[in-house]
């Protein structure tokens, strides 16, 4: 059962989203992305209200580590304890709310708080007051916990670390449903679990958060924005047919042949969606050499998903898990109404031959990283949405409509081979209802707070 929630009689769902799927209408107000009393209820009943993601267990991958981050606008900090699991906690001492962790990520046995020096165990434990014996603290005080506050909800699937500050919510797997067969596919690259590896790219854009779970599983917009990098794959195409060399970074994909390769989505529910295609050079993913181990572990289809299929997922509201330039955890960050941090992890096999390894760094420079090229086309789209967004004579956005006709319930036979169930698909991943899934979310966990 959820939380008991006010209403905020000054919002209309109605006026908000309008879901027609009879007719296909499907609208979103523009005021989803600039109004300041919108992105505060998104913060207290989205981000602070069901399941986000939290950091991968491979940022805490021993006894005494911690990371810190944000659940909303809270700062949390997760650690991992001299038993091996994997604690969560608000990142803030229990005497006068100091902030415990000051440093993104880092080892100790004991979190110590820098103001007071009041002295925690990895488990969340208070272990030591400063000076207490001579406090004299009134009974009272000893009764009370000094524990760090957990978070209600944690849970780990595949090494991705979920958590929620509503103890109410359904399980993990409740809420990831069909999604998490997509991150098998992810996972499954290597039998030991993935790593991540060292450093992080870091950026941000003026705009509204929602812009990014957007574009992450937006295939249309791939060959106009992107125009130069299709450019370059073209001509290092024609490069290496001319030269017959394997210099540079060897991409998987390149240019307008990624449109004409079989491609699809998947709307799982709870606004997690896929996004997918065939790539055009499987033989230069750094998971191709593993191909024929992973058919023999999990099948042949199940292989093609890993190997021969570029993927852009989803899991709303804050995490999209990709693999088709690279394998990468990207962690959306809202900041305020129009303002967006988003953070960039490489994932890589622990078996990875250092000439492989190389490979997957260069991949995930070449089009990932901030610096990198495609990331840029992306973040300055986002700056003339945002600009554009402030035209309140449009009420609505009207880019939701593409595949309307051939998408339809459930799976369909690229997700019966692999047992994944979906509850919509459609054949081309230049389709935007897509889209309409995590905007169905969105109202969902709204919806109690909207006025009827």
């Amino acid at each position: 059962m959820n939380k008991p929630v006010e209403a905020h009689p000054f919002l209309d769902p109605r006026e908000l989203v309008v879901d027609q799927p009879q007719d296909g209408t499907f609208l979103v107000s523009r005021r989803l992305f600039n109004e300041a009393e919108l992105f505060e209820l998104e913060m207290k009943y989205i981000f602070e209200n069901t399941w986000i993601f939290l950091c991968h267990e491979g940022q805490v991958p021993n006894p005494g580590d911690f990371f810190t981050t944000e659940m909303g606008r809270q700062p949390v900090v997760i650690t991992r304890g001299k038993d091996g699991q994997v604690h969560g906690f608000v990142n803030a001492c229990a005497h006068r709310g100091a902030t415990l962790c000051r440093t993104r990520k880092g080892n100790q046995q004991f979190l110590t708080c820098p103001y007071h020096g009041w002295v925690y165990d990895t488990a969340g434990k208070n272990v030591d007051i400063k000076d207490h014996a001579s406090g004299a603290y009134p009974p009272a005080f000893e009764q009370q916990s000094h524990d760090l506050k957990a978070i209600p909800k944690l849970a780990v699937y595949r090494g991705l670390v979920f958590g929620s500050l509503n103890p109410d919510v359904p399980t993990l797997a409740e809420h990831l449903g069909g999604a998490a067969k997509a991150i098998d596919f992810v996972m499954d690259q290597s039998e030991s679990p993935l790593e991540v590896l060292r450093g992080w790219s870091t950026y941000t854009h003026r705009g509204n958060w929602k812009l990014q779970p957007e574009n992450g599983i937006d295939g249309y917009h791939f060959t106009a924005v992107h125009a130069n990098y299709v450019g370059v794959m073209k001509r290092d195409a024609e490069r290496r047919a001319r030269k017959a060399t394997a210099g540079g970074v060897q991409r998987s994909f390149g240019g307008d042949s990624l449109l004409q390769m079989k491609s699809g989505w998947y709307d799982y529910g709870h606004g997690h969606t896929l996004m997918w295609g065939s790539f055009g050079q499987p033989q230069n993913r750094p998971v191709w050499n593993r191909r024929e181990q992973i058919a023999q572990r999990h099948g042949a289809a199940h292989a093609e998903w890993v190997v021969g299929r570029l993927r852009n997922l989803l899991i709303f509201p804050n995490l999209l898990l990709m693999d088709h330039a690279a394998t990468q955890i990207r962690v959306i960050k809202p900041v305020s109404v129009d303002f967006t941090k988003v953070e960039s992890f490489a994932l890589a096999a622990r078996e990875d031959e250092p000439d492989v390894r190389t490979r997957r760094i260069r991949q995930f420079e070449d089009f990932y990283n901030a610096t990198g090229l495609a990331t840029p086309d992306d973040l300055s789209t986002f700056e003339a949405c945002h600009d554009g967004l402030q035209g309140r004579l449009v009420p609505w956005q009207l880019g939701y409509d593409r595949g309307f006709a051939h998408a339809h319930a459930g799976g369909d036979e690229e997700s019966a081979a692999v047992g994944m169930d979906a509850h919509m698909s459609g054949p081309d991943f230049q389709d935007e209802v897509l889209l309409h899934g995590q905007y169905r979310e969105w109202l969902r966990l709204l919806a109690p707070v909207l006025a009827d």
